[in-house]
């Protein structure tokens, strides 16, 4: 009989990567913004960042889009746009 990590030790657990790329944005915005942003509000998909905020933490983060850039790309992320 195999266990479950025996199983999935050959194949990637999905969703994993793309929770883990939408904790770092939300530590991004959170640090940028200075305003915490639940991992739930937000959705990142091909560079394009996706916010489901209050409309003036959203036209703050629109306000400081260069700086968000500018942390997205330490951590490796691209950012095209924000919506």
């Amino acid at each position: 009989m195999f266990s479950l990590a025996d199983l999935l030790k050959n194949h990637p657990v999905p969703g994993f990567k793309e929770a883990a790329v939408r904790a770092d944005c939300a530590e991004v915005l959170t640090t940028v913004l200075g305003v915490s942003v639940p991992v739930q509000k937000l959705k990142y998909d091909g560079g394009v960042l996706t916010l489901s905020v209050a409309p003036v933490i959203k036209s703050a983060a629109l306000l400081k889009q260069k700086e968000i850039e500018s942390a997205f790309s330490e951590r490796g992320l691209d950012l095209k746009e924000i919506r």
